[in-house]
């Protein structure tokens, strides 16, 4: 419509032409409220229902609480107060707007999440790039990877704008655990394709999947998508809807059909490369090359933690008369100088340079914050991270052992 009352029109801020009104998406506060009064009636079964992408499990507000048009407050309130008469649903409904607002505080605090991991040691990471990484990212957001639950979730976020929670974990492990795909691409195709895009949570999701994030799953846990499709689709009931090629197959062998008999697939009406792409990655083989790329990283992260615990630990402690003359350390505001320098030469990109400065210093430090007893090696070992033995020969290589 027309500019009216100085209202600029959508065109004008930068917002297309879509399809939301074919998709009969209940708009406006009024469409928010009523989707609530929905929602409430099922929340007790949400614990149970809300990772099944084939049920009516979760609440569908997300996009109302990105537009505005639904207070958080209310949300929270609500599920408050069903967890305090008992609702096991409410109470996980609850945690899951906490993580919501949890990725605004991140954002909020730490903003540069926008453009690079919140760990800078994982912006490390050598994704895979070139024509054939091109080539899988364009099968991922095509829906045509060949892993059905996959491709499933891909077609319902093409074409309805919306992806139900359970598959944006299993699309996101696989374009970044599976495909060794930047997560950077996946967020931004995110962002261009759901309704309900929120900057910070949906930068928050695809770094708790790619384990870069803030408390995100440990880089080794990595979801299969055949086991998460028999466990989360177990019928094929959503892997039907979107794929209506398959719908023929048995539900054994609708999760991975390039494991089906030739017979089975003939009398499905199904050929593989024709009908339904072959896999394009083998994911057993993409798991062991994802535990190697990210192993690299968990390397480099070491060097920080241990340099921050000794940035932060040793001048608190500081050195006793004895620990200068032992180790040498007299200048002990320079040491603490070179080891801030190696943090911020870690911090810029060099990893390295764990070999070439810190490790000079590492016992000396170790003896002269912490020093020598069993007791302090014991408290030593577990601030460092590593075991009380290896303080221990340290010790002894330098001859400073009490």
């Amino acid at each position: 419509p027309a500019q009216i009352g100085g209202v600029p029109r959508l065109s004008d801020i930068d917002f297309e032409t879509t399809n939301l009104h074919a998709l009969k998406l209940p708009v406006g506060p009024s469409g928010a409220q009523a989707l609530l009064a929905d929602f409430l009636e099922r929340i007790d079964d949400y614990a149970q229902a809300r990772d099944f992408p084939a049920v009516k499990g979760p609440s569908y507000l997300s996009t109302h609480l990105r537009f505005g048009t639904l207070s958080i407050r209310q949300l929270a309130r609500e599920a408050w107060q069903r967890m305090q008469g008992g609702s096991r649903g409410a109470e996980v409904w609850l945690s899951e707007l906490v993580w919501r607002d949890f990725y605004h505080q991140v954002l909020h605090h730490h903003p540069h999440v926008v453009g690079h991991a919140f760990k800078p040691e994982y912006d490390k990471i050598h994704w895979e790039h070139g024509k054939h990484a091109d080539q899988h990212f364009a099968a991922w957001c095509e829906g045509r990877t060949g892993y059905p639950l996959v491709d499933a979730a891909m077609h319902q976020i093409n074409q309805s704008g919306y992806m139900h929670n359970r598959l944006r974990m299993v699309v996101a492990s696989f374009l970044t655990k599976d495909l060794g795909l930047d997560w950077r691409r996946g967020e931004a195709y995110f962002a261009t394709h759901l309704n309900d895009f929120d900057l910070a949570a949906n930068n928050g999701g695809w770094q708790w999947a790619a384990s870069t994030g803030c408390d995100a799953q440990p880089y080794f846990r990595i979801f299969n998508p055949v086991s998460q499709s028999e466990k989360f689709d177990p019928q094929g009931r959503f892997i039907r809807r979107y794929l209506p090629q398959l719908a023929a197959l048995p539900d054994k062998l609708i999760h991975a059909p390039w494991l089906a008999r030739p017979v089975d697939l003939a009398a499905a009406g199904i050929e593989l490369g024709r009908d339904y792409p072959r896999p394009v990655v083998d994911h057993n083989v993409a798991r062991e090359k994802t535990l190697q790329r990210y192993a690299a990283v968990k390397a480099a992260r070491g060097a920080f933690v241990r340099l921050d615990i000794a940035i932060n630990v040793a001048p608190e402690i500081g050195p006793t008369h004895r620990q200068v003359r032992l180790t040498g350390m007299g200048n002990w505001a320079g040491r603490l100088s070179q080891l801030r320098a190696a943090r911020a030469l870690l911090d810029a990109g060099a990893p390295e340079v764990w070999d070439t400065l810190t490790r000079q210093f590492e016992a000396r430090l170790i003896v002269t914050a912490l020093g020598t007893t069993r007791g302090r090696r014991i408290e030593a070992a577990q601030k460092l991270g590593i075991g009380r033995n290896t303080i221990t020969r340290k010790i002894q290589d330098l001859g400073l052992d009490d």
